[in-house]
């Protein structure tokens, strides 16, 4: 390998200090290597179009964080990642600074590694049976709840009680026999809706 990318997370300690070093020892040795570091403005971290298509390797500097995040951005360009840890635990960057460092270094410029390959995951989110989001991941995906959900879950332990106020109005239905299935009852949410129901019950899922 002779052409880096290197993507650091600046707000992790001493990684600019570590793409200082990876860049120096790369470039004493003929290597070329460009950089960037994590912009967290916008819905992606790394451009892909700032990436030189001759790129033989991405370099990260961060946690497994910023790996995944750069194997996000860049996926479907063919580059090998290699992370180096200046977080916490990494799993995906095992890494560090010091001998450990410039060994790995070493091996790619002398063409001494091994490719592992790694799956990515597609995720959808449908909303009414259309597609409401899309998105790629490495490693795994997580759904978590919205803000204005946690501060309403916040907002029922300190109120008990909540559930007993004027404010819902509950459903209880068997699924198959009032709609076949969960499909079905998705078709009849406006029906349900219209009916002022805002808590619903449904058997047997």
């Amino acid at each position: 390998m002779r052409s880096f990318y290197i993507v650091t997370n600046r707000q992790k300690e001493g990684a600019s200090e570590t793409e200082q070093e990876i860049r120096a020892y790369l470039s004493q040795r003929g290597a070329a290597c460009a950089a960037c570091s994590l912009n967290q403005s916008g819905e992606s971290y790394t451009d892909p179009d700032h990436v030189p298509e001759d790129t033989d390797c991405v370099i990260t500097i961060g946690g497994d964080g910023t790996l995944i995040q750069a194997a996000r951005d860049l996926a479907g360009r063919g580059i090998p990642f290699i992370g180096v840890n200046r977080g916490h635990l990494g799993y995906l960057t095992q890494v560090n600074s010091g001998q450990e460092l410039s060994s790995m270094l070493d091996a790619l410029l002398e063409d001494k590694y091994e490719l592992e390959k790694r799956m990515m995951l597609s995720g959808q989110i449908f909303r009414r049976g259309k597609s409401a989001f899309e998105d790629i991941a490495l490693n795994e995906i997580v759904i978590s709840r919205k803000d204005s959900l946690k501060q309403l879950d916040e907002e029922r332990l300190e109120n008990p009680g909540w559930y007993k106020g004027n404010s819902l109005l509950g459903m209880m239905m068997y699924t198959d026999a009032f709609a076949g299935s969960l499909k079905g009852v998705q078709k009849k949410l406006n029906y349900i809706e219209e009916c002022g129901v805002n808590c619903l019950h449904l058997m047997p899922l």
